[in-house]
């Protein structure tokens, strides 16, 4: 099962034809929904997508953690503020201010912790 924080637009977009016609791409599998599809399909392909640590680490604090309306965050974020004081800048502030390379430093750490 893929571990949110990939480039999944980019592979979406790659994997999806043209004209999604009967072959569209299939998505929202889990475990158990996956496998009988592997089953059913005995010749299908399956490929991993493999990012630098440093660029994952930046894509799951731009989409998630600087993302205030992703609600799956919530506790993720209350943790990094208390524990880790990081400061929770917005997305809109220059990405070379001291705040905001302050915040990804601390948000390093904590992923260094885990």
């Amino acid at each position: 099962m893929p571990v949110p924080g990939g480039p999944n637009e980019d592979v979406i977009s790659w994997l999806t034809p043209s004209d999604p016609g009967p072959a569209a791409l299939q998505s929202h599998f889990n475990r158990k929904t996956l496998r009988d599809w592997k089953n059913a399909h005995p010749k299908h392909k399956s490929f991993c997508v493999v990012s630098h640590p440093l660029e994952r680490a930046h894509r799951v604090f731009w989409n998630f953690v600087l993302d205030k309306e992703n609600d799956e965050f919530v506790n993720v974020r209350q943790k990094l503020m208390n524990r880790y004081m990081v400061p929770l800048v917005n997305r809109d502030n220059d990405l070379k201010s001291f705040q905001y390379k302050e915040a990804f430093l601390r948000f390093l750490k904590f992923l260094q912790s885990n």
